[in-house]
């Protein structure tokens, strides 16, 4: 996830929902089964399009992915380091493994691409942010895969879905950053989709291609998201959405100390919540109910009044790998946890992150998913897009 202190926007947002009364709004009698951990369904399975595929999801498997991503051979996935592409690589097997069809170049899972930036590490909080910066520059790639829609009409059409691999690897004094939640935790997602969603009995009507894209934390950013979107593999005419997964990986909705006294102050309980950012009511309401699905509390931008959500959107703009799509009319919803005390520091742990609570986010990634590519038409493009 790019720089700019995104927790104080939402912590904002939440002060002005809380404190006005809107609510967040969860119905804990609409649970999946008692493998989510959550009371029994009150409607058969079957009638909730995605549910098998979504109930099959795994903790272990989760945490199992997170854990290899940051392992120190890897040294923090760093853009265009053999760490990046140790991690791509185990990506890229796995896709193989559950069949996915390779939507990358030349018949590969692979969409190679050049780059240079800036590196920022971030040394100090407080009271201002302050950073060291280094020049990066060299080779990276995206990871896509296809798993092919069941309707021989609608399959050309498709929902990607994409997390960002890299991390900001060894900063100039050579400590690691191993990007646990900023976005092993989004990767972790996209691969337990490629096992459950080809194994479903009845796969959705549109097709759905996962993405993990490289090179999107050295500024000026999302060098991966802006090549695949500058060269789609499936046209973005016939990309009907865009779900963008960063940071998803924790229990507690904006941890950081300094929020704790504005959390405190309007009651808010911060776990088993997700933060959503859109501006499609269509996809963001599809959003919207696979959380209430799965017992996460919401909290997006369209929950803010009127006249301060322009500001708050101009505060959150262009900040993850939804944004080269919004550029170019794709609607979009933006799953995150929030940024954590851990953000962009060497302490972003495997064993900092919730992964019950990962579980349900990938439930809702997943059941979102199926609703848009089985929907019987798309939601409507994007006025401004290019």
């Amino acid at each position: 996830m790019i720089r700019r202190p995104l927790g104080l926007v939402l912590g904002l947002v939440l002060g002005l929902v809380l404190g006005l009364g809107l609510g967040l709004g969860l119905d804990p009698g609409l649970g999946l089964d008692p493998g989510l951990g959550l009371d029994p369904a009150p409607v058969a399975a079957d009638s909730v399009p995605g549910i098998e595929s979504a109930i099959a999801i795994r903790a272990a498997d989760l945490e199992a992915h997170v854990r290899a991503l940051c392992g120190p051979v890897l040294e923090g996935r760093g853009a265009g380091t053999a760490g990046e592409a140790a991690a791509r690589a185990y990506v890229v097997e796995r896709f193989e493994t559950a069949g996915l069809e390779p939507k990358g170049d030349g018949g590969t899972f692979e969409q190679p691409f050049d780059f240079a930036g800036e590196q920022w590490f971030l040394v100090a909080s407080a009271p201002e942010p302050r950073y060291r910066v280094g020049k990066v520059a060299g080779r990276s790639a995206n990871a896509i895969g296809r798993i092919p829609g069941r309707d021989a009409r609608l399959a050309a059409e498709v929902v990607v879905i994409g997390a960002h691999l890299d991390a900001l690897g060894r900063d100039p004094d050579g400590r690691i950053y191993p990007g646990a939640d900023d976005d092993a935790s989004g990767i972790a997602v996209l691969l337990e989709l490629a096992r459950v969603l080809p194994a479903a009995k009845q796969r959705p009507r549109r097709s759905i291609v996962l993405a993990a894209f490289g090179a999107e934390e050295p500024a000026p950013s999302l060098f991966g998201s802006r090549h695949y979107a500058a060269h789609p593999p499936v046209p973005l005419e016939r990309t009907i959405a865009m779900i963008n997964i960063d940071m998803v990986g924790r229990g507690e909705f904006l941890d950081q100390p300094e929020l704790s006294a504005a959390k405190k102050g309007v009651g808010l309980k911060t776990r088993g919540c997700v933060g959503l950012l859109h501006r499609s009511p269509a996809v963001g309401g599809a959003a919207r109910a696979a959380c209430k699905r799965v017992g996460l509390e919401t909290l997006a931008v369209d929950d803010v009044p009127d006249v301060l959500r322009p500001y708050i959107e101009r505060q959150v703009s262009g900040r993850g790998d939804f944004a080269p799509f919004e550029e170019r009319g794709v609607p979009y919803v933006f799953f995150s946890t929030s940024e954590s005390a851990d953000y962009h520091r060497p302490t972003d742990l495997p064993d900092t992150l919730d992964y019950a609570n990962l579980r349900r986010v990938a439930a809702a990634i997943c059941l979102t998913a199926y609703a848009l590519a089985d929907a019987d038409a798309p939601p409507p493009r994007l006025e401004g897009g290019k």
